[in-house]
């Protein structure tokens, strides 16, 4: 198996584009690229990807619904932002990191080779709204939060609690399994839409670790409920 990291980057831009796809070379990884969502769909549904490099400037141009949905599709993903800066010939990336290449490898050693590969969710997220627990190290006694949609694999949990990509929490879910016994599925955050972002919902889109079958059986069940 080959151990090369494969990033997909999404950038409307072609200079941005071309810029990206050039430093993640450089570093050792690969891409593949995506100049709209059509694009994102293709690559996800038939590529095992372990990161996303976003370009700022893209998501601004993606409007309404269509943003929405784009943050959907990458939502199980690592991802970092960055903006290409044309009168500079520079790639800037937001964070206590400036160095754009110093930024990229920490991402390709930390959150993406710890990432599973994979290609787009095996099944589309269900938008049901469910109450639950979580918990984390800024919440170890858990605290009160709304599931907004879920498959089986992941899931996105409204809270204005900071949770940085990478970080382990819990999702209980109460009476899940009937006689007021709880379901609690440990997952980890793959991306973070702060607080007062706009007219998105705050939260945090997760992805759960359990692999065991009578866990997903349950959540399969929640799904169709």
């Amino acid at each position: 198996m080959s151990n090369v990291i494969r990033l997909l980057i999404v950038a409307m831009d072609e200079d941005a584009m071309a810029e990206y796809a050039r430093l993640v070379r450089s570093l050792g990884a690969d891409c593949f690229v995506a100049h709209a969502q059509a694009d994102i769909l293709s690559v996800l549904r038939g590529a095992p990807i372990q990161g996303v490099v976003l370009d700022l400037p893209s998501v601004v141009r993606i409007k309404g619904a269509d943003k929405q949905r784009v943050f959907e599709l990458l939502g199980i993903y690592p991802i970092i932002r960055m903006r290409y800066s044309r009168k500079d010939g520079a790639v800037l990336v937001p964070g206590p990191e400036p160095d754009p290449a110093a930024a990229l490898r920490a991402f390709l050693n930390g959150p993406c080779r710890s990432f599973t590969p994979r290609p787009i969710r095996r099944m589309e997220r269900i938008a049901l709204n469910y109450n639950v627990i979580l918990t984390s190290n800024q919440a170890p006694q858990g605290e009160r939060a709304v599931l907004a949609n879920y498959t089986p694999y992941g899931c996105f949990v409204v809270t204005a609690t900071a949770l940085a990509p990478g970080a382990r929490v819990s999702v209980i879910f109460p009476d899940a399994c009937g006689c007021g016994s709880h379901l609690r599925v440990a997952a980890r955050v793959v991306h973070h839409i702060p607080w007062g972002h706009g007219r998105t919902l705050p939260g945090v889109g997760l992805a759960f670790e359990a692999e065991e079958d009578d866990v997903r059986d349950i959540l399969q069940q929640l799904c169709r409920a």
